[in-house]
């Protein structure tokens, strides 16, 4: 599958192995994701048309900037009985130079379950959002490329 336009301006190929596949449908064939696994197949798809790399753990998918694979640009998880959405508008500014203001908006009111981060609850309604404004939110940035 061709992937977006590298850094260099040469298309990059990014290839999914089968242990990735194999374990994002595992995480999203979790009951906690019942109500949103055709949004998080087609969430996976557009996240990975953007460049973003996603990284799935028992629990959660992390996806993240592609310059820096360690931190998160937003996680959708199922820990401890919460699903959850959690995003980071600092990073949105500070990979992709875009102001994440109006999609967090648009999730309405956080709700904080005994972490330090900011967790919306998973609706089909915010992962449409999150969706569609990823090609918008994810632009490329001088020489970075998201």
């Amino acid at each position: 599958m061709a992937g977006p336009t590298g850094w260099d301006g040469v298309g990059m190929t990014k290839r999914r192995s089968p242990q990735f596949a194999e374990s994002y449908e595992a995480l999203i064939s979790r009951p906690g994701f019942a109500h949103v696994r055709d949004q998080m197949r087609e969430l996976e798809r557009v996240a990975e048309g953007v460049g973003l790399y996603v990284r799935v753990y028992t629990v959660s998918a992390m996806f993240t900037p592609p310059q820096h694979k360690g931190r998160m640009f937003f996680t959708i998880g199922d820990e401890n009985g919460v699903k959850g959405l959690w995003f980071s508008a600092h990073t949105c500014r500070e990979f992709f130079g875009t102001d994440a203001s109006p999609l967090v908006r648009a999730f309405g009111d956080p709700a904080r379950h005994g972490r330090r981060d900011t967790c919306w609850e998973l609706t089909p309604e915010r992962l449409d959002d999150l969706i569609e404004a990823l090609p918008r939110i994810t632009t490329i940035v001088g020489d970075r490329q998201a």
